[in-house]
């Protein structure tokens, strides 16, 4: 027997250890919605609002959990929505293995019982994984008014063939040559090496690297960069510290005697899925292509390897540089939902005029709240 209940951010996150339960029974945990990562992340002016729904058995362990926040239109709360925040790249709750249909049943019914907010927006779904199928199942039955307000596909990388064998399948051969050509000329420079923080060392001195780098390319010049604004600077130190803790955090970089080229950070589920949260790379050395060499660095690492499944790029979907080099993709969509009421079903056609009013031009493609990689 399942019940779905409201749960206050800090009730939950001091209650770490059936939290951390409830990801490692996933089929496969969003890392944004674990432990570890909301309690890094809940600092952000997103947290504003923040409320958690919880789905629990009979016996108290917990099968599913939802990050909320008020989902707001010209200025109206109308509703609900998966939290909405900067350093979020999926928006999959969790929801423990086998049990996908029942937790989102009783979500939607939790949520069905609140006359002043009769919608639920659903951005970033992994549309093939298990969460997102089921959802999308219970839709199909047409009960619940809903419509998909978005549908993309970013660049993933599933392990299969070999490194050797992916290569010469999917990166053409002069291009390939040209990328080998630009590692020599970097060696022949000086001592050129390729690096991953081990798990005894601090993760600071990495991540400070990291943002510096960032912020001295055309992130820092457009006033994007993390280290722009102290808020989000402290939430990626704190991300990244919490998840190297729990031996979830997969930190590279390529240097050249001693100076860094480019630096990647990446966030893994603890269930053979990564997800690549930073990469950057120096701009005075952009000609040689350093960020492209280590993300072929990683690409061979996780092709040749057995530790991983399956790494999500995180990136836009027209991303130049992680196109070329990852040919698979991963459906990605956003859905409102309306309770099955007049109300609710004025909603959800109300929202579609809205996008529709919003959009540039008909084959616009929207933007998601993902981090764009470097």
């Amino acid at each position: 027997m399942l019940q779905a209940r409201w749960i206050d951010p800090h009730e939950a996150l001091a209650d770490a250890s059936r939290w951390q339960a409830l990801a490692a029974g996933c089929a496969n945990a969003n890392v944004f919605f674990e432990h570890w990562a909301v309690e890094a992340c809940q600092a952000l002016p997103e947290g504003t609002g923040l409320q958690l729904l919880l789905v629990e058995h009979s016996d108290g362990q917990w099968a599913g959990l939802l990050p909320l926040m008020p989902w707001r239109a010209g200025g109206v709360t109308i509703g609900w929505q998966n939290w909405d925040q900067r350093v979020r790249a999926l928006g999959d709750p969790l929801i423990v293995n086998g049990h996908e249909t029942e937790v989102w049943q009783a979500m939607l019914a939790m949520l069905a019982q609140d006359g002043r907010q009769p919608t639920l927006r659903l951005s970033t779904l992994d549309e093939q994984g298990p969460v997102g199928r089921a959802l999308l199942d219970i839709l199909g039955d047409g009960r619940w008014p809903h419509r998909i307000s978005r549908r993309l596909e970013r660049a993933v990388l599933n392990r299969g063939p070999s490194a050797t064998d992916y290569c010469a399948t999917n990166i053409r051969g002069k291009v390939l040559k040209e990328y080998r050509r630009l590692k020599r000329r970097l060696a022949d420079r000086g001592d050129l090496r390729v690096e991953q923080l081990a798990p005894g060392i601090a993760a600071t001195g990495w991540t400070e690297q990291l943002l510096e780098m960032e912020a001295a390319g055309w992130k820092g010049r457009d006033g994007v960069a993390a280290a722009c604004d102290p808020v989000l600077q402290a939430c990626v130190h704190h991300l990244l510290d919490n998840a190297h803790r729990q031996g979830r955090l997969d930190f590279w970089r390529m240097t050249l005697d001693g100076a860094p080229l480019s630096m990647l950070a990446c966030l893994e589920n603890g269930q053979g899925q990564a997800f690549q949260y930073k990469i950057s790379y120096d701009e005075l050395h952009a000609a040689s292509s350093p960020g492209v060499l280590l993300e072929l660095e990683y690409l061979q690492a996780l092709l040749d390897g057995d530790r991983l499944t399956k790494c999500d790029s995180c990136a836009r979907p027209d991303h130049p540089m992680i196109n070329r080099l990852w040919v698979d993709r991963m459906p990605v969509c956003s859905v409102v939902i309306g309770q099955p009421t007049l109300v609710g079903r004025g909603i959800v056609g109300l929202t579609a005029l809205l996008d529709r009013r919003k959009a540039k031009s008909p084959t616009e493609t929207a933007t998601v709240p993902e981090m764009a990689t470097s």
